[in-house]
């Protein structure tokens, strides 16, 4: 099941830290906190900000230790990423209005074959995390913790590997960037209107 028609509960976990661009996730997750008040949605819609990817664990575990996540909860994934423009089949948004940077992507996991926001190859990269996503994905599957449908939503950042010396070092997140986004990831949710 790649797209609950009405899951019972949404889950937004951003993903970031302090340092310039890789702040979006958060950022997000405030705009999405921001327009929820004016959305019309029948389900209960919870936001998270975490350091990394393994917190889910953390979170999943500890929100109900003895029964693992309920399988009609859908989990959107928040996080930045730069230079995704190398993977394969990346379903992407239209440009951002305001800017080039940044731009969304979606994925779904697990990864289906029917699926237009399937990631074909989810074998780890590497990750600035330590444990990646798509390490904790799998970790969370094996143990049972993953809901039917987690909707994955990476953040471009078009900066060079490696940064060149001209490179800044700290982006800034722009406030109309952040509120396009958000409202684009929302737009996917078929439970959720924005008014």
């Amino acid at each position: 099941m790649n797209q609950p028609s009405e899951p019972q509960k949404t889950i937004f976990f951003g993903f970031g830290s302090p340092h310039g661009f890789d702040q979006i996730g958060w950022h997000i997750i405030d705009a999405i906190d921001r327009l929820l008040p004016s959305s019309t949605t029948r389900i209960p819609t919870e936001l998270y900000k975490l350091n990394t990817p393994i917190d889910l664990l953390n979170h999943a575990l500890a929100s109900n230790p003895d029964q693992p996540t309920s399988r009609t909860t859908l989990w959107i994934l928040i996080d930045a990423c730069i230079n995704i423009n190398t993977c394969d089949n990346v379903a992407e948004f239209e440009p951002n209005p305001f800017n080039q940077t940044p731009r969304i992507h979606r994925w779904d996991w697990p990864p289906k074959n029917d699926s237009p926001y399937t990631l074909e190859n989810p074998t780890p990269n590497g990750s600035s995390h330590g444990v990646g996503l798509i390490e904790t994905l799998q970790l969370a599957e094996t143990l049972g913790l993953t809901p039917d449908s987690v909707w994955i939503f990476a953040i471009e950042c078009n900066l060079p590997i490696p940064p060149s010396a001209n490179a800044p070092t700290d982006l800034a997140v722009d406030a109309k960037a952040v509120s396009y986004c958000a409202a684009q990831i929302l737009s996917q949710l078929p439970h959720i209107t924005l008014k």
